[in-house]
């Protein structure tokens, strides 16, 4: 198995999180890879820069989910869900991913940003 591309990434972080703890990110970075059954062998794969492929994933998967007000970073480094989050789950989907998050306006506004 390879390392699923970040959007792969949302939906086991959001339930990662859903207990309400805020969490370090590196942290809900090896419970995401435990959800989605990473091998040692796909945790270890690495980026031309050095950087672990598993980890660039998550902190993109991160990012996405808190542009869309999803997740919050209360403290550096960390992650928690938000009320919206929690609904989100609530609906109980099969996937999330970057098609979802444009029902926020907040995602949108980042979207248009790039660009």
């Amino acid at each position: 198995m390879t390392v699923p591309g970040f959007q792969d990434f949302m939906l086991p972080t959001l339930r990662v999180l859903s207990d309400g703890h805020t969490r370090p990110w590196r942290e809900v970075a090896e419970l995401v890879a435990m959800d989605l059954g990473l091998s040692e062998e796909d945790r270890a794969e690495v980026l031309p820069n050095g950087k672990l492929v598993f980890e660039n994933r998550q902190a993109w998967a991160l990012t996405h989910l808190g542009q869309a007000g999803l997740i919050a970073r209360p403290v550096r480094g960390t992650a928690a869900i938000t009320a919206s989050g929690q609904a989100a789950l609530a609906e109980r989907p099969d996937r999330v991913d970057m098609n979802d998050l444009y029902r926020y306006p907040t995602y949108q506004d980042f979207r248009s940003r790039r660009g």
